[in-house]
Parts: structure tokens; sequence; C-alpha cells
């Protein structure tokens, strides 16, 4: 019968969807995994086998333990005795590992089941055995193989001892299908990995500073570059640029890779959401063209995402005026005074305002927090107050809006 494969969906999805069939007199049917059952296991592409490994003290600033510290203070504001985490980035943040099981970011398939007395009763981490470098295993974890997870988190949910469990909006319906309703942690909030993750400790703020300037080299070196090309007459096209930038950003320190795939567009596919370049379909960049590289690295110390808008030639009045306003809804962030407690949210008509004075659109996403090499997708400021130790980026305000509110002024002519 047709249904929904709980490990597979979101329980916030699971619960609206099911709210929305119960109006109508039916209900969400849970059902094991569709595909699976037809795709034969000599067809699927061969799991990942690279290596899981430590990410070392100098770049994290904090041991496990000291983190597992954190994390159990978090779970003790608010009387609960476990935590179930699914999120990879809290996960390999967490425990100071990486790995490579993903284009693009440094994470490991995994699960993890922590305890707020993890001293007495240590933390469980669930991953491919295989892929860990055995010195490289976390001290006072027991480490399990991925596919036991969800036997020790239906005894984890059974165990009469552990009374309260938080668990994130993000997890599975199949793991909220193994927790007694009575023992999960009203109203679901964020996961405390993820609030503990968001205040940057000395190291990690010192590293992302550092790793900005590396990779803004790295972007000042290809733009010097690209203007020299395109000045003396040589025809450069979208893949040909991205592929120079990644030349100069594998010269800075700590560069392992791209954070994402390089969105390289000239003119009117600029304003192609998340837009990917093409060797056989590549346009070359020219003087009369807007040009938008929008890219990013992973560093041991940083994970970046810079996205500029580039004009060549001559910009017109209104490319003019509309980066203007950008730089003023910038500006405007960089000098906001603020009390501590302020959510992200809060600031974020800063940077819009100058473009709604002008009758300008400005339909760019939420603010994001600036990562420790992880990943670089948006991790909203919403769900935690701004403190001295949460660093905010105002990246998406100066990310495209019906191509409008992205122009910069550089002059090549």
């Amino acid at each position: 019968p047709p249904g929904v494969t709980p490990e597979l969906t979101l329980s916030s999805w699971w619960s609206s969807a099911d709210a929305a069939l119960n109006a109508i007199g039916k209900q969400l049917r849970p059902v094991s995994d569709l595909v699976g059952r037809i795709w034969p296991h000599n067809e699927r592409p061969l799991a990942s086998q690279k290596p899981i490994y430590a990410h070392q003290l100098q770049f994290s600033g904090e041991s496990v333990t000291e983190k597992l510290n954190r994390t159990a203070n978090e779970l003790n504001q608010f009387g609960v005795t476990t935590t179930i985490l699914n999120a990879l980035d809290e996960i390999a943040w967490l425990f100071n590992l990486r790995g490579g099981d993903f284009p693009y970011a440094p994470l490991f398939k995994s699960y993890a089941i922590v305890h707020v007395n993890f001293q007495i009763d240590p933390p469980k981490l669930f991953l491919n055995l295989s892929q860990l470098i055995a010195a490289d295993r976390p001290t006072g974890v027991r480490v399990f193989q991925y596919e036991e997870f969800w036997s020790h988190l239906n005894a984890t949910g059974a165990n009469t001892s552990i009374t309260k469990i938080w668990v994130s909006p993000r997890v599975s319906q199949g793991i909220i299908r193994l927790i007694p309703e009575n023992k999960l942690l009203q109203p679901w909030i964020n996961s405390p990995v993820q609030r503990v993750k968001a205040r940057k400790n000395p190291i990690e703020r010192a590293g992302m500073r550092a790793c900005q300037i590396r990779d803004a080299v790295a972007r000042m070196k290809h733009l010097g570059w690209l203007e020299h090309e395109l000045l003396n007459g040589r025809s450069v096209n979208e893949t040909q640029s991205a592929e120079r930038l990644l030349s100069f950003q594998q010269q800075q320190e700590h560069f392992r890779s791209p954070s994402f795939n390089t969105i390289s567009a000239s003119g009117d596919r600029a304003a192609i959401v998340h837009y990917m370049p093409q060797a056989a379909t590549a346009r070359n960049i020219t003087k009369d063209k807007i040009y938008l590289l929008d890219a990013g690295g992973q560093y041991l110390d940083c994970t970046t995402d810079i996205t500029r808008t580039h004009y060549c030639g001559t910009p017109t009045s209104l490319q003019r005026r509309a980066y203007t306003r950008v730089l003023q809804g910038v500006l405007e962030i960089a000098d906001a005074v603020f009390p501590i407690g302020t959510y992200g949210r809060s600031l974020d008509h800063l940077g819009r305002m100058w473009l709604y004075r002008d009758v300008m659109a400005a339909n760019t996403r939420p603010k994001q927090q600036v990562k420790n090499e992880l990943t670089s997708t948006l991790e909203s400021t919403n769900i935690l107050p701004l403190t001295q130790l949460v660093e905010d980026s105002d990246d998406d305000h100066k990310k495209q809006s019906n191509n409008i509110d992205q122009y910069t002024l550089e002059k090549w002519d």
C-alpha cells in the first residue's frame, strides 16, 4: 500500500502532513523503504570508504570532553537526561572528527546518543567503523557500527532511568516513533549541540578571521588575473574562471576543497538560482555583461562563502544605484550596536532598509552564521540570541534579489 518511510522523513513534515490528512479523515501510513525494495544492491553506488579522522585541537580549540561538558550544561538547564543527534555537522563538531562521505563538506554518516552524566554513561557514536582511523578514536566515547543505532535508540526510549529526551525538529519520524511521547522535551527546539556550537571559542574565532583573509587573498588574485585577461583581449569563460579561482585557493594554507560547486555566471545566467556552469556550454565573460562569482572554500580553520557580482565595463545608473543601496545596508549592519540577547533576525532589516527606501526588492535568505570547517549552507541565527561569542555574517544581504541587489562598482575599462 502507498505510504511514507518514517526513517527518510523529517518529523516536522510528518506532523504537518498527517494533520492535513486527518482533517479529511485520512492518516499518513508508515511503510518500509519502497525504493530500497526494488533497487538491486549490485546497481547501487559503493559506500564511501574515505577515512574519518581527528580534527586537531589547534583548529577546534576544545577537547571532546570540554564540548561534552558544555552540552551537558545545556541538558541540565532543561532538565533533560539524554539527547539524540542526527545532524552530521553537529556530530562532527562535538567529537572533533572529520570525514569525506559527501562532496564539499568534511562530514560522515553517523548518529550519536549523549547523556547528561556522560562521565558515567559514555556517549555512543554510530558510524562506519572501517572508516575510522584507530588512532583518532575519541577518548571516553563508545563507538558502534552505524547500523546498530536503531537498536540502541529503541533501548534508550525504553530505559526507565531516562526520563526526558531532547531531539531537534530536524530528526526523522523514524527516531520520534521509538521515543515515548511523554519523554520528549516539549516544545521541540534546536539541539543542544547546535546551541553550544554557535558560541565560538577564541581559537575558532581567530581561525575564522585568519581564514577569511586567506580566502580573500585568493579572490583578489583571481580578480586581478581576470581583469588582466579581459583588458588584454583574451577570452575567459565561466568554467575557466572558476578553475582559476580554485588554483588560487589551493595556494592558501589549510585549504582542503571548495565548500560548494562554484557559481560562475555571465549575463542573465547570474539570475539563475544556483546556476552551475558546464564546460560544453560555458559562456564567455565579457565587458558588457554582469559576471556573478559565488564561491567558497573548506579550510581546516573555517568555511567560507563569498558572493560578488562584477561589471567589467561601465555600469548603468540602475546598477550603480542598486550597488549603493546594498553597500549602505552592509555598512548599517557593520555599524550596528545592540544588546546581548538580540536575535539575528532583529538586525535583518538593517541590510534591507536602503533597498526598501528605494522601492527595490530584497528577497534574500535570512542571515548566516560564519562557520568553522563544516558546511557553508544556511544556519539561521534566528534560533540563538547573539552574544559576544556568536559570529554573524551579512553575506546573504549581498546575494541576488532579482539580479538587482548584487552589483559591484569594479570598472575595468
